[in-house]
């Protein structure tokens, strides 16, 4: 069997999807993975370049929203001619944890692919960012730092986030001391409309709570 010439890519451990932990998406590991492996390949072997290119762009598709109804038979299949024909030790290693995480993350797998969710909220496509109007002191940290000018709100006001221009660099949850902004999948809070003063905003009933006096 003939290695790659070119110093050997250490991927990530197997361990990290063995363990399944909760903030470790399986599909984004094995697209980290397809990705280093088609950054990597030497270009000698058809395979390895060309199988590695193939299974990159099914798990871009995968993480973005745009996954077809055969894509993981597809990637199976690939992995598995890559591994019987590839000449490179590097390239089987890859599609090997590839082949991993799909075996031991199935139901994963197929909750990107048919439903369109990420448990881990890791791939950007299925995540909104909100601000929790219980917690948002309305300090304006947030608004300065988002490179979109996807929220508004001023000072005393509880902050809202246009989801339209929201393109999910996080820069706004990193820049809250409140720990008012997070990543949410399938199930969001309820928010007001509009930035209101807060303390006034009821997230029981969704709507503004009037003010005595």
């Amino acid at each position: 069997m003939k290695t790659c010439e070119k110093d050997k890519t250490t991927f990530p451990p197997a361990s990290d999807i063995l363990e399944k932990k909760d903030d470790l998406c399986p599909v984004d590991w094995a697209l980290k993975i397809a990705d280093l492996a088609s950054a990597e390949s030497c270009g000698k072997c058809l395979m390895c370049r060309e199988g590695s290119l193939q299974i990159r762009t099914i798990l871009t598709d995968l993480v973005s929203g745009r996954g077809e109804s055969d894509d993981l038979e597809l990637i199976a299949d690939l992995c598995s001619v890559i591994n019987e024909t590839a000449s490179c030790d590097q390239i089987r290693d890859a599609v090997s944890l590839i082949e991993l995480s799909l075996n031991s993350c199935r139901e994963e797998w197929e909750s990107h692919l048919r439903r369109k969710r990420c448990a881990a909220l890791q791939c950007a496509a299925y995540v909104t960012i909100a601000v929790s109007p219980e917690t948002c002191q309305g300090c304006g940290a947030c608004v300065e730092v988002c490179p979109e000018n996807a929220l508004a709100g001023g000072e005393g006001l509880i902050h809202i986030i246009d989801s339209g221009k929201c393109t999910r660099c996080l820069a706004c949850i990193d820049a809250c001391s409140f720990e008012a902004i997070a990543k949410y999948g399938a199930v969001l809070p309820k928010v007001p409309a509009e930035p209101v003063p807060v303390g006034t905003f009821t997230v029981e009933t969704g709507r503004r709570r009037r003010r005595r006096g």
